[in-house]
């Protein structure tokens, strides 16, 4: 039977299960060119890059600088400490350092140059493992929306086209739903992050789900990465409560606490075991025990 020949409520529902079909398959086709090998991430930062861009790197940063000692925060004002640039080695790190040389406001690091270069390194190693799109996926998904768009369309005009040859007017409902395909497909394709890049953070958010328990456990003072780690992976407001007032002072935007919750956790376990060995320079031997079992024992991190 030739669908066209449908009338009303039936072709409704023949083109909203086409725009489903069509839509599925431009889904199954993204996650085909966007997956891969899952990589590696041992760095708080890039992972925080991953989650929220540059923005979230550097909030991350600000806050691992403070728990070191290195920032001096008074309110919403940074101030480095004497000395503090000689003793860290990070890009991110040394720029955010310099940049605070003098008593700013903490959200002025978004509009320093100089910070925001240096997370553009996270791009460039993020796009080169797959976790953000390459060109050549961009342009994937533009092919793929465009040619799910164009079909649909082409369905849709040609019955209203039939309609109206027929003297039937009645195509108000096609129309709604033919201009929402381009929505719905943009919503599909949008994600900043590739499949392999959701996953990779899914991953972790597993991983880290008894470090994120027990938050209130982490020793402040920069002793181990975990502040850094539990920031990256859950955002600021899943820090342990005094480093979340001070994130709050610094970032009163960005660290919203959701209400009811008197504490942030209470244990983290031995998901990737025990984290004090991931010292504040950057989780070497973090990303033995970490990447590890990302790679393999929780199925390799890798929304």
């Amino acid at each position: 039977m030739n669908p066209f020949d449908l009338h009303g409520p039936a072709f409704l529902l023949f083109y909203i299960a086409l725009s489903a079909c069509v839509i599925g398959i431009v889904i199954l086709l993204r996650r085909m060119f966007e997956s891969g090998p899952v990589p590696r991430l041992t760095d708080p930062y890039q992972i925080a890059y991953l989650r929220g861009g540059s923005h979230q790197a550097l909030r991350v940063a600000i806050i691992a600088l403070v728990d070191r000692g290195l920032l001096k925060a008074e309110g919403e004002l940074l101030t480095a400490e004497i000395g503090a640039v000689e003793r860290v080695r990070r890009p991110i790190e040394r720029k955010l350092l310099e940049g605070f040389a003098f008593p700013a406001a903490a959200f002025s690091v978004f509009s320093q140059p100089a910070p925001l270069e240096a997370c553009r390194a996270f791009q460039t190693e993020l796009t080169k493992q797959r976790l953000l799109p390459t060109r050549n996926q961009v342009f994937g998904r533009a092919l793929c929306g465009l040619g799910a768009i164009t079909c649909l369309w082409w369905v849709a005009y040609s019955k209203i086209d039939l309609a109206l040859s027929r003297g039937r007017h009645n195509i108000g409902f096609l129309v709604f739903f033919a201009l929402a395909v381009p929505i719905v497909v943009t919503l599909v394709l949008r994600s900043r992050r590739t499949v392999l890049g959701d996953r990779v953070l899914q991953d972790f958010e597993t991983l880290f789900s008894r470090l994120r328990d027990r938050a209130d456990e982490i020793p402040p003072g920069g002793a181990t990465n975990e502040l850094a780690l539990l920031a990256a992976v859950f955002g600021l407001n899943a820090l342990p409560a005094a480093a979340f007032l001070q994130a709050q002072a610094l970032f009163p935007m960005a660290a919203s606490r959701p209400q009811g919750l008197s504490t942030w956790g209470s244990s983290c376990g031995s998901a990737c075991g025990h984290l004090s060995s991931c010292g504040s320079s950057g989780g070497s031997s973090c990303g033995s025990s970490c990447g590890g079992g990302c790679g393999g024992g929780c199925g390799g991190c890798g929304s």
